[in-house]
């Protein structure tokens, strides 16, 4: 599909910075710090690696191809599950949406290979993939909050799970931020992922709606007349002031009553806003309670949020606004590849914390203890 002069004036020349170019760097500077540790003394930190979700992890379109998600075939297979399963719940394709406003060629032989494994495979109809280019041939379709919901759930979802099986011992605590609660329910066990997708197109299209009013009321005070072009484009604009500036537009409140929510089995930590302090989800009313919290504001990459210290990542795009932070430190690392992610839990995240090593006692060392203990007297 040829790119617009519109596209052109609205999506930046953009670069995608890869992080293979200092890996050696890097594990030489851990390996370093690990030898000193005996020597300088420094505390270790007892709690799991602290993995930071922002509410969107992806800003322009196709990102996820760009930064390497789809390039590596133990990320596909994870990938690709989240997003059939999401598929045959809503109807639309999320991998075609997600790369369909692809502005930078470079990538289409990438996303057009894959598509037709996917096809070839039965994983992918393509009467599926022509209704969601039709759904969503306008430029300014990639402002609907519905479909960015449900494009962050299965990203995140599915790079959550890749992490869970590469992680040594699962020593990590995920973070989530504003919307990203959707990802961290599944992640949780707190609910199955089509009951997350399910509550993200019921938010996402109350949301929709409270942006369409919106931008009604700022074309007719601009006195501008009211089209689907001037209101697509309007939409488009506004969110895209609200990640890049911060300027929110108001939201109604979600409601959670009809969420069916199990134990959380794995807490977590959970900020609603940027600016909020992150407090620990343990149990459904914490969950619910978190749920009812969100705000559309959290989209917004001009603050970044507290954290507590020590060593940490953040799972999002070298494209995010909040990705200025990570300078590539072994304190603050960003997760944006399968290769970042695998170098930061096995050369970063282990630093200074104290060695995760189950203790089992054997029946034999149990039985000597007893008999030491005995008291022998003579006859």
């Amino acid at each position: 599909m040829p790119v617009s002069k519109e596209r052109r004036s609205v999506w930046k020349v953009r670069a995608y910075p890869l992080s293979t170019s200092t890996k050696r760097g890097f594990q030489l500077r851990a390996t370093a710090i690990r030898r000193l540790e005996a020597l300088v003394r420094r505390p270790s930190l007892a709690n799991p690696v602290t993995i930071i979700v922002p509410a969107l992890w992806n800003v322009g379109p196709a990102e996820g191809i760009a930064a390497g998600w789809f390039l590596q075939a133990e990320t596909i297979r994870a990938l690709r599950h989240r997003i059939v399963e999401a598929s045959r719940q809503i109807g639309w394709d999320v991998f075609t949406f997600h790369t369909l406003q692809n502005p930078d060629p470079f990538f289409d032989s990438t996303i057009d290979a894959l598509r037709e494994t996917w096809i070839k495979e039965g994983s992918l109809r393509r009467e599926t993939v022509s209704k969601t280019r039709k759904q969503f041939s306008n430029d300014w379709d990639y402002s609907r909050i519905e479909c960015r919901l449900v494009e962050s759930l299965v990203l995140q979802t599915a790079e959550l799970d890749w992490i869970d099986t590469i992680a040594p011992e699962g020593r990590f605590s995920p973070h989530f931020v504003g919307t990203a609660l959707l990802s961290g329910m599944v992640w949780s066990g707190a609910a199955s992922f089509s009951a997350a997708v399910e509550t993200a197109m019921r938010l996402g299209r109350e949301w929709d709606s409270n942006l369409q009013d919106f931008a009604e009321e700022e074309l007719v005070l601009r006195r501008n007349s009211v089209t689907e072009e001037s209101l697509g484009w309007t939409r488009f604009q506004t969110l895209r002031r609200l990640i890049e500036k911060g300027r929110s537009f108001p939201v109604t409140r979600p409601q959670c009553d009809r969420v069916h929510l199990n134990p959380v089995c794995r807490p977590f930590l959970f900020s609603a806003l940027p600016k909020d302090r992150p407090q620990r989800v343990e149990t459904p009313d914490q969950l619910r309670n978190a749920l009812e919290s969100l705000d559309i504001a959290s989209w917004s990459g001009r603050r970044l949020p507290e954290v507590p210290g020590g060593v940490r990542g953040w799972l999002m795009s070298t494209l995010h606004p909040w990705a200025r932070a990570c300078r590539w430190s072994l304190s603050n690392f960003l997760l944006a590849t399968p290769a970042s992610v695998s170098l930061f839990l096995h050369h970063i995240a282990p630093i200074w914390r104290i060695p995760f090593v189950e203790v089992v006692e054997t029946e034999g060392f149990q039985n000597r203890l007893r008999l030491s203990r005995m008291k022998v007297t003579g006859p």
